[in-house]
């Protein structure tokens, strides 16, 4: 048996560090958008163990690749006989902040549902996803949502208005762990400021979005990796509503009003960089 499906990107709209976790870990708020740039995931069965192919040479096969750590987690709570062969046929950059890998992860959950007909609630499927990864919850939800916590609270929610993206894609390998690491938390604490969905209620037209998330990702980035701050600019000057890095980078992203031609903004980036036109996945679509 095989089946296909598609796995797609996401950005961050806007991204708040609350504070720092017993665990080493960071709690944060961040509204999530998925957006219809895909990878295509393949998944079949096998008798025994965990095979994965892949045309990303960086991207690992084995078990430090999240789908794998997929199947392990569903393993170790179902009983599931025989294997799986994972495929992916990959657009998505890893360290580029568009949660590919979390992405593949959360399709290839949903497929082992599927495939091995466990018939697990969308509930279930998201504590499960809680186990694999910060950003894998999400990503069994898809479309826009607020995210909290290490990435385990999801809530769905509407935005007041239409968009497309135009993603800029330096030739960049950001480490997220090296970034969080490097963050400073400010000395007045988060919570004492309004939170996230508040924020987002407030939202009436794209540009309230420069004005209300931020993302505290981006200056330390910047630091390291001052192209990206360039690349802010020539953004910014193409007329974009919004603009930012998307999670700890490196793919920086502007919002436009769906009236603009994106193809024609987006030859103003070439040959230097590769740019990607994308659309949001939305509720109902």
């Amino acid at each position: 048996m095989e089946l296909r499906a598609v796995s797609c990107a996401k950005i961050n709209i806007g991204l708040r560090i609350v504070n720092r976790r017993a665990d080493g870990y960071h709690n944060l708020e961040s509204l999530f958008q998925e957006i219809d740039w895909c990878d295509e995931v393949i998944v079949r069965l096998r008798k025994e163990g965990v095979r994965i192919e892949t045309n990303f040479p960086e991207v690992p096969v084995d078990e430090r690749n999240l789908c794998y750590r997929a199947f392990e987690v569903l393993r170790e709570k179902f009983p599931v006989s025989g294997g799986v062969e994972i495929i992916l046929k990959k657009k998505i950059p890893p360290g580029a902040g568009l949660g590919g890998g979390s992405s593949n992860a959360a399709t290839c959950l949903k497929m082992f549902n599927q495939l091995f007909q466990l018939n697990l609630t969308t509930g279930e499927l998201l504590k499960l996803a809680s186990r694999i990864g910060s950003d894998v919850p999400f990503f069994v939800l898809g479309k826009t949502a607020i995210v909290k916590g290490r990435g385990e609270v999801v809530i769905p929610v509407r935005l007041p208005f239409s968009f497309q993206c135009l993603l800029v894609l330096p030739k960049l390998h950001i480490s997220t762990e090296f970034i969080y690491k490097n963050f400073e938390l400010p000395l007045t604490h988060y919570s004492d400021h309004v939170k996230f969905d508040v924020l987002i209620s407030e939202l009436r037209k794209l540009e309230d979005l420069k004005e209300k998330l931020p993302n505290d990702l981006e200056t330390v980035a910047v630091r390291f990796y001052p192209e990206l701050a360039g690349v802010r600019k020539r953004l910014e000057a193409s007329g974009a509503r919004y603009v930012s890095l998307s999670g700890s980078g490196s793919a920086m992203f502007g919002l436009f009003p769906p009236e603009v031609t994106l193809e024609a903004v987006a030859k103003k980036f070439f040959p230097e960089y590769r740019v990607v036109v994308a659309k949001p996945v939305l509720i109902g679509v």
